[in-house]
C-alpha cells in the first residue's frame, strides 16, 4: 500500500492566515489610512472586519459570501 504524503495541518494555517489578516488591517489602520483593499476570501474578512468598523474605515474586498454584507456593516464594500 502507498502512503498519502502529509499535508500538514490546515487548520493551523488558517489560524495564522486570520491572525496575520488581522494584524495586517490594524497596522494600516495604525498608520493612518484611509480605506482598506482587502482581503479577498471570506473566511480572512470576516476576522478583519470588525477591526476596520471599530476604526470608521472603508474595506473593500473581493469575498463572494453575501452574508458579510447582510450584516449591516456601513464600512464594508463587497
Amino acid at each position: 500500500a502507498t502512503k498519502e504524503p502529509r499535508r500538514g495541518r490546515p487548520a493551523a494555517t488558517g489560524r495564522v492566515l486570520l491572525r496575520n489578516t488581522r494584524a495586517a488591517v490594524q497596522r494600516a489602520i495604525d498608520e493612518g489610512t484611509y480605506a482598506v483593499l482587502g482581503p479577498l476570501f471570506s473566511g480572512p474578512i470576516g476576522a478583519s472586519m470588525q477591526i476596520a468598523q471599530r476604526a470608521e474605515i472603508a474595506q473593500l474586498v473581493g469575498g463572494e459570501a453575501a452574508g458579510l454584507t447582510k450584516q449591516g456593516n456601513q464600512y464594508l464594500f463587497r
